[in-house]
């Protein structure tokens, strides 16, 4: 149960995930978990690589690659 698997079962992202403080709603149509978007920029870039979102939409591949310590 601990396989990449894991990260194709949530449909919708958390709540907590939604906000930030409770102060910003993200109410972009296809929010993805940032867990996810965490493992597919390990996947996808070397470490201390850079990370490129050019139709960046909500922002949470920029929260996952900045969590991941990549540029």
């Amino acid at each position: 149960c601990g396989g990449v698997s894991r990260f194709f079962y949530c449909a919708k992202v958390s709540s907590a995930e939604r906000s930030s403080g409770g102060r910003v709603e993200n109410t972009h149509p296809t929010l993805k978990p940032v867990s996810l978007l965490r493992y597919l920029c390990r996947l996808a870039t070397p470490p201390g690589g850079r990370v490129l979102d050019p139709f960046m939409g909500s922002g949470s591949t920029g929260v996952a690659a900045l969590s991941e310590k990549l540029q």
